[in-house]
């Protein structure tokens, strides 16, 4: 009789767990989209410029890949492939965490320290959180998880102290050249250069960017029969049609354009040029119905 009682207990105690782990189940790209969503609102709402924004979003989506990464084997580390990035250390005393809530959690984790109001995702990872509990997350691998992203997260953080952005309030205001043909700042809101000295922190792969040297661009000429005018007068001369306009304003990823309203400038906040690469990337994998692994690799 005793060992009836036993053996009934242990197959209680694992059918327990089989439940509690089908309750917890697997995310997938809507959850990694919705986080990358919450990185843009910020970023609208801080007006952040389009060199700090490929920052922000490069640093987050490694803390979660990362995650990935140190559960799946299938998912390559970016030690070796990325300069000067750290061998990440996978906490050895956590158990019963989910990888994919903690690889969530780490995003979320980085974005907070990150962006300028990175606080504002903490109404989001609440609820988010919240949700989970609901769907039947135990309170033991939420916070199992949390630990793991925090842990993830600080060694991320600490590879992006190190490439050199904080120096760059350090350098003189840039000046334009007064050449003809140079850059200068132009109507309607004459702004400054965006982030002239980004070419100082450390690239993610290049050694230098002569590896891979572009051709330089059509010289600037007022000569009419200059390639370089010809080039400007075929878009000035161009009939724009509703569909072009569809379209230009599809492309148009100006985190702060400048509409001139007569005596009335208005500032008009969009999404940067990386959010909306990420946001044709994300979806694709929903029209393609990836996995949350396949997705975080995109």
């Amino acid at each position: 009789m005793k060992n009836i009682f036993t053996i009934a207990f242990i197959l209680t105690a694992l059918l327990g767990c089989k439940q509690q782990k089908e309750t917890e189940g697997e995310f997938g790209h809507a959850e990694l989209n919705a986080v990358l969503s919450q990185m843009t609102d910020i970023m609208m709402h801080d007006v952040t410029n389009p060199p700090l924004a490929t920052r922000f979003f490069t640093y987050t989506t490694l803390a979660g890949y990362e995650v990935v990464a140190q559960n799946m084997s299938r998912v390559k580390s970016m030690y070796g492939v990325l300069k000067d990035y750290p061998h990440l250390q996978k906490p050895d005393t956590l158990a019963g965490y989910h990888y994919q809530l903690a690889a969530l959690l780490a995003m979320m984790e980085t974005a907070k320290k990150m962006q300028p109001s990175g606080k504002l995702l903490e109404a989001y990872q609440q609820r988010f959180l919240d949700s989970c509990r609901q769907v039947g997350f135990s309170e033991e691998t939420v916070e199992s998880s949390r630990r793991y992203a925090l842990a993830v997260s600080k060694q991320i953080l600490g590879y992006a102290r190190g490439d050199r952005y904080n120096r760059i309030a350090n350098f003189a205001r840039y000046t334009p050249d007064q050449k003809e043909g140079a850059w200068y700042p132009t109507p309607p809101a004459y702004m400054a250069a965006v982030e002239p000295h980004f070419m100082t922190i450390r690239s993610m792969t290049l050694d230098t960017c002569s590896q891979f040297k572009p051709e330089p661009p059509v010289a600037f000429s007022t000569d009419k029969n200059s390639a370089f005018y010809k080039m400007m007068w075929q878009n000035y001369a161009d009939t724009l049609t509703d569909e072009k306009r569809m379209i230009a304003a599809y492309w148009d990823c100006n985190p702060f354009a400048v509409q001139d309203n007569g005596h009335l400038l208005v500032g008009l906040k969009k999404i940067s040029p990386g959010a909306h690469w990420l946001s044709i990337a994300g979806a694709a994998c929903r029209q393609k119905d990836k996995s949350f692994d396949e997705t975080i690799q995109v």
